[in-house]
């Protein structure tokens, strides 16, 4: 696990003031270190020895970090010089002397604490000193200064288990130090920490070695960690010490080091080739390069941004015969929204579920009229192409047994949530396009490219490429292109979160409004840049409170009285505005509803939210003791931003994806496509390639008055390296944004937020950077001060209320039709003023009944000023009490004093990568296998060149080869996956089922992977048989006979996964027959509602056999319903019978799908009594395909019923009855009911 360098900046030191102090006396610390030294050793047990040959001398004071793989020795040395264990050969000394065992000046750190749990934290530290025989009063005085050193002066009376795991470490390093060792051996004390704690811990560790003199040796697996901490870094490769790298002087620094940024390529070190180079001296600030240096690419199409649209504008150009340039920030791999989450559902119109039409339709309502038809409508009409080509890249969309897609109804009308069950895997999917041969041949990848410009022609104004920097070694670069594509996502970094942590913002941190900005300087027109994206997040997580996930599950949002209280769809700002409300009032606060849910829902939610989501949501509700099953989740607010793809700000552009700059275009949330979501990005990135592949590249020169501002843009940080710090500069920016900008807005407010922006410009100008890293954060602080001034501005202009919560006026509340019924446009004038003009809404292409555009010609409303702030005396006259006026002026400037950044919580970060078995007597050969096979990956490798790693000895290595396959994909990739099912090692089962998963959509079905999988389900893994079966029925690779014959399976998962591919293959029978007779209430649930599925399907099939006898049970409804085969009645019949609530529940709403004849209608009726409301609300289902003369009545009674979601069934049952008078009265009672959903389905159904 690497500690970024954002982490560290925004961190500083977890302990504050103490270590700066500690730092303070460090100045002055004698050396008091001790030498250690290795002569020809061998380390190790007689009956396995671990190091030979191993030669070292560590001099008094110096900090030694040694990096190496799992199992090569790293902790056998730290317990040899600790004296734990004695050496095989050779010579290990202390000043000189001979280590013969244990000795208390020499201090052993481990990974986990090794605290005392029954002991307080002070105890804990006093247990050194009393074993040494201080005195009570002396050793107590002594635990508490340490403790106070290490920032742990308030928690000295809390136990271990009351605190946490950075707090833990700070204790046991207190303890280690306490006693005064002289040398400090720390085996891998971080790592288990998350990042942002690692990150603190390594500053305070190094402020306070410096203020010991101890020697210290520091085990980690971290190059970065190594590098930042070491004096000098020794390799330990296998069985040896083959290389150690250093500083110019071995002398310590009293000073505390300088964060750094890391993974630089031009210092981080390459293991295979045991740390070649030097580390790179961040006290001398980077040199700033001359403009004729800069590195010049060309290419037809220049792509700026690699995470969602971009890949896919990549793809369509290269694919249309264009030279392609694709520049990212960060790494193509893992950058954009798709890699923070934004990845487990997508809205699509899915041809037999939803219409284009209607899409466009809905959108047009969520967002008030304004919205631009055509864009909306390339979304609805090519989103289906675009899910059949991502699944043709191996994208898995969630589907039916039936093969369908699983199109989900979260908004009250129309289907469009298609979930993705695998999302987390997509940009490891389309990076696989990217390195396809063809593709190589056509695209170039530049990672870690930042342009903050878009270059364009003094001639005709057109784009003729951009200009930047590498953000690691800090080389200029410019391109001359054809055509530029912007794709660099949303405005995410906007608003500071309630946590007051930079990067803790609920989109993406990385997306800083680039494009925005650049799309601006660049003269193109933005629109609807006052219409923010605010979204309803977990409290204190920053994260998706993912209410449309759990919605089709059966979760909801409630107030504290557990009353649903959103009477808006949830596309809409008016479902923010009712949300905020709620919050602010006495009802407040807010949940996410999921503790009423079965074990079942509640596991499959869990499995999408804590992976597909965000992993980290999972350690969170872990860290707070939560439980889905027994704690509801609180919801809040986010922070403000600017999105297209989520809300409707971005930069205007046409159904081609063309912006108002020639040759110019926008893709992705930064595009103004209103709810285009992630499909919609793919859409139009798709677009902007196609188009942007009709030009070649720009032969000219390049303007030089622009690329000479660019550079000053980029280097001017370097010229003043002790200014104010980016993370301090970034915060108070974004603090004047939630001040003044988020809603509710008011002139008054919004125009103290443009005096605040534009004062900003001169702390921006000042700020500081000594590193590239730190030089593109702060050109990110220059994006968020552009999108803050148009977010202002913008909302200033429009003098109406309009979109809910996104734009909220208190000085003009009510929505303006009249006047309003357009877009305001922005763009940057040639005096460089950003102007403002009025468009009206072009006429739809889909007529709604509730909105008609005006038509009209635009209006020019040149520039916004900011409106006259009341103070206590005019605005041109100063304050005039006699001797204060510049006290005053100190007093009332906002700018006159720096507000710091606080300490933010940490973020939990994934787990370092693990490496081979440490137990494996091979593991030197095993760590060189792994790496060949990580060249072999990037060689596109037949299956022939892989065999040999599928069948290594080691597991580790044959993983890893399952982990290439499943990259690569070449022929031959399924059978030898599911060759892999059947490995001996559970870890390469579980790798190779997951593949088989993930490639399901890709893989072909042959014969030999229908016989590898059928092969499979005889295997003793239980996550081998459900893999299997989930396979063979994606592929339609199976029949009834072999999915029936798992029925009898002893797991329930895999009893499940034969039940869905039992379904697949229309097999009534085989499923009425297990019915009644599975154990397991979670498989009796899943086989009634496949019963369903099945009578669905056999509903809409024309042919005899699927029609039934005219003297069906069926045959007397009055709903339509074709008659179904007795076998899945008399399933369903017993199943209502059943024991378990929740088994009888989902028989009844199988029943509403199949039909409901009079004796079972009879049985509904009885069933509206159960005490179990899920029952009742199954019941209600089915009721509404039972005659109306039997179901109205009670249906109408049961509007009544104490639980909000059995009246719900009783409305959405009674609407299928609405040609009767009785039904329709029936419903105009329920739209006063109390909860938001009865009362809105009601309404829609009159």
């Amino acid at each position: 696990m690497s500690t970024s360098s954002e982490t560290r900046e925004t961190t500083g030191t977890a302990t504050g003031a103490p270590a700066a102090a500690i730092a303070g006396a460090a100045a002055g610390a004698a050396v008091r270190g001790t030498r250690l030294t290795l002569r020809a050793a061998g380390l190790g047990r007689p009956d396995a020895a671990a190091l030979a040959d191993v030669d070292l001398d560590v001099p008094p004071g110096e900090i030694l970090t040694v990096v190496g793989p799992s199992g090569c020795g790293k902790s056998t040395l730290l317990r040899t010089l600790a004296g734990l264990l004695p050496a095989l050969a050779g010579d290990v000394e202390q000043d000189g002397r001979p280590i013969g065992g244990p000795a208390a000046d020499r201090a052993l750190v481990f990974q986990e604490d090794a605290l005392l749990p029954w002991r307080t934290l002070l105890a804990n530290v006093e247990l050194p000193l009393a074993i040494q025989g201080l005195p009570r009063a002396r050793r107590r005085k002594q635990a508490e200064r340490w403790l106070e050193r290490v920032g742990l002066a308030d928690r000295a009376r809390q136990l271990p288990h009351r605190v946490s795991g950075g707090q833990r470490q700070r204790a046991q390093l207190a303890r280690a130090l306490a006693a005064g060792p002289r040398a400090v051996l720390m085996d891998e004390p971080f790592g288990a920490l998350d990042a942002q704690t690692r990150a603190g811990m390594q500053d305070l560790l190094v402020e306070v070695l410096h203020g010991t003199g101890a020697t210290v040796v520091f085990v980690t697996h971290d190059v970065d960690e190594a590098l930042f901490l070491g004096d000098r870094v020794a390799l330990l490769g296998a069985g040896r010490l083959p290389r150690r790298t250093g500083r110019a002087s071995p002398a310590r620094s009293c000073r505390p080091r300088r964060p750094r940024a890391r993974g630089s390529a031009a210092r981080r070190p390459d293991l295979t080739e045991h740390l070649k180079g030097t580390p790179v001296d961040t006290d001398t600030p980077l040199q700033i390069p001359a403009l004729a240096d800069a590195e010049e690419l060309t290419c037809d199409v220049l792509v700026i941004g690699g995470g969602t649209a971009g890949i896919m504008a990549a793809l369509t150009a290269a694919e249309r015969g264009a030279d392609v340039l694709l520049l990212e920030k960060a790494h193509v791999r893992h950058s954009g929204a798709l890699a923070m989450g934004m990845d487990g559902v997508n809205n699509a119109v899915i041809p037999g579920r939803a219409e284009p039409d209607d899409y466009v339709a809905e959108i047009t309502r969520a967002n008030d009229g304004i919205v631009d038809q055509s864009t909306v409508r390339q979304t609805a009409t090519r989103g289906f192409a675009m899910v059949q080509r991502l699944e043709s890249y191996g994208v898995k969309f969630e589907k039916d047994e039936h093969g369908d897609y699983a199109v989900r109804q979260v908004h009250r009308s129309g289907s469009y949530v298609l979930p993705m069950p695998e999302g987390k895997d997509v940009k490891k999917v389309l990076y696989r396009q990217l390195r396809r041969r063809e593709m190589r041949e056509r695209i170039r990848i530049e990672n870690r490219v930042m342009p903050v410009r878009v270059l364009t022609s003094p001639e005709d104004g057109r784009a003729i490429g951009a200009v930047g920097f590498n953000t690691r070694t800090g080389q200029f670069v410019t391109v001359r292109a054809g055509g530029v594509v912007l794709a660099t996502g949303a405005c995410g970094r906007l608003g500071l979160p309630a946590s007051g942590y930079l990067y803790g913002t609920y989109e993406n941190p990385t997306n800083a409004g680039d494009g925005y900005a650049m799309a601006y300087h660049a003269g193109a027109e933005l629109t609807g840049i006052e219409c923010f994206q605010i979204n309803p997040l977990i409290k204190d997580y920053n994260g998706p409170a993912c209410a449309y996930v759990a919605n089709p599950f059966g979760g909801y949002q409630v107030n504290r009285h557990g009353e649903r209280f959103v009477d808006s769809d949830y596309w809409s700002g008016q479902m923010m505005a009712e949300f905020a409300a709620e919050v602010a009032s006495d009802r407040g606060p807010v949940y996410l509803k999921l503790s009423h849910l079965p074990e079942e829902s509640i596991s499959a939610l869990e499995s999408i939210l804590h992976s597909t989501e965000r992993p980290t949501r999972g350690t969170f509700h872990s860290g707070r003791g939560h439980d889905y099953r027994t704690h509801d989740i609180e919801m809040h607010i986010s922070e403000i931003g600017l999105c297209g793809g989520h809300s409707a700000s971005g930069v205007r552009v046409d159904e081609h994806a063309r912006t108002t700059v020639p040759r110019l275009y926008a893709a992705g949330d930064l595009a103004c496509v209103p709810h285009n979501y992630m499909i919609g990005a793919f859409v139009f990135g798709d677009l902007a390639g196609a188009d942007a592949a009709r030009f070649k590249a720009y032969d000219g020169e390049l303007p030089v008055d622009q690329l000479r501002e660019a550079h000053e843009l980029i280097y001017r940080p370097l010229r003043n390296p002790e200014g104010p710090p980016q993370p301090q500069v970034e915060y108070k920016l974004r603090r004047f944004v939630n001040d003044y900008v988020a809603p509710p807005k008011s002139g008054a407010r919004l125009s103290l937020a443009l005096e605040a922006f534009e004062r900003m410009r001169g702390d921006i100008a000042d700020m500081g950077a000594r590193t590239a890293h730190e030089l593109m954060r702060c050109a990110e602080v220059t994006f968020i001060r552009d999108c803050a001034e148009m977010a202002a501005r913008a909302s200033l202009a429009r003098t109406e209320s309009r979109w809910g919560l996104y734009h909220d006026r208190l000085d003009h509340p009510l929505r303006d039709d009249a006047s309003w019924f357009h877009h305001l446009d922005l763009h940057k004038s040639p005096s460089g003023a950003m102007e403002f003009t009025a468009r009206p809404v072009a006429p739809y292409l889909v007529p709604v009944d509730e909105f008609t555009p005006v038509g009209g010609p635009s209006r020019h409303l040149g520039e916004v000023h900011p409106e006259g702030v009341s103070t206590a005396g005019s605005r041109d006259t100063a304050p005039v009490a006699a001797g204060a006026e510049t006290a005053a002026a100190g007093a009332t400037d906002p700018s006159a004093t720096s507000t710091p950044a606080p300490e933010s919580a940490p973020e939990p970060a994934p787990a370092s990568a693990v490496g081979s078995d440490p137990g494996q007597a091979s593991s030197r050969r095993s760590s060189s296998r792994l790496l060949e096979l990580v060249a072999l990956a990037e060689a596109e490798p037949e299956l022939a060149a892989l065999v040999p790693y599928l069948t290594d000895p080691v597991p580790a290595v044959r993983r890893e080869a399952v982990a290439v396959l499943t990259e690569t994909v070449p022929p031959g990739t399924g059978p030898a996956l599911a060759e892999a099912l059947r490995d001996p090692a559970a870890e390469v089962r579980a790798a190779a089922a997951a593949s088989l998963r993930e490639l399901v959509e890709t893989l072909p079905p042959e014969p030999a992977l229908r016989d590898g999988l059928a092969a499979a389900l005889t295997e003793s893994d239980p996550v081998v048989r459900a893999a299997a079966l989930d396979v063979l029925r994606a592929l339609r690779l199976g029949d009834a006979a072999l999915f029936a014959s798992a029925l009898t399976d002893a797991d329930i998962a895999v009893r499940i996964e034969a039940v869905r591919a039992l379904v697949s293959v229309d097999a009534a029978d085989e499923l009425a027959r297990a019915a009644t007779a599975d154990p397991s209430r979670e498989v009796r649930v899943t086989i009634a509602k496949s019963l369903a599925t099945v009578a669905a399907g056999r509903l809409h099939d024309p042919s005899p056999a699927a029609v039934g006898p005219a003297d069906s049970p069926h045959s007397g409804l009055d709903v339509g319903l074709a008659p179904e085969p007795d076998a899945v009645l008399a399933a369903l019949v017993g199943l209502v019978d059943d024991p378990d609530a929740l088994v009888r529940a989902a028989a009844y709403g199988a029943l509403g799908t199949t039909g409901c004849p009079a004796p079972l209608a009879a049985r509904a009726v009885t069933a509206l009594a159960d005490p179990a409301w899920q029952v009742r609300a199954g019941a209600a289902t089915a009721l509404g395909v039972a005659h109306a003369d039997t179901a109205v009545p009670v249906l109408a009674k049961t509007l009544a019923d104490p639980n909000a979601d059995v009246r719900k069934a009783a409305v959405l049952a009674l609407t299928r009855h609405r040609a009767s008078e009785a039904a329709r009265a029936a419903l105009a009672t329920a739209t006063t009911d109390s909860d938001a959903d009865v009362r809105a389905y009601a309404t829609r159904a009159l």
